[in-house]
């Protein structure tokens, strides 16, 4: 873990701020000749390679995760004769 400095941002003390977390990853070693190469043919790190990756798969879980509105219809004949769509009429004819 990187501390990025110490802060004087409450009454208790010095508190920090984590920039970043370093962890172990295990993969393939065909996978990562195979990304190592392409970090190298693009100019960019593998760490920059692995983070871009991480980033699209939790947008692809996001879109997939968002809540959708099932259409749901009723049989019947429409907005009656002498029907209102007026707040009040509505409260009255619901309460």
């Amino acid at each position: 873990m990187e501390i990025l400095r110490k802060t004087n941002c409450n009454k208790y003390g010095l508190s920090y701020i984590i920039t970043h977390m370093k962890t172990t990853i295990d993969i393939t070693d065909n996978l990562f000749v195979e990304v190592k190469q392409i970090a190298s043919q693009e100019n960019r790190t593998l760490r920059e390679i692995i983070e871009a990756s991480l980033r699209k798969y939790l947008d692809e879980k996001q879109i997939k995760t968002n809540f959708e509105l099932k259409k749901k219809t009723f049989g019947g004949m429409g907005l009656q004769q002498g029907a209102s769509l007026d707040w009040a009429f509505l409260s009255e004819e619901v309460y």
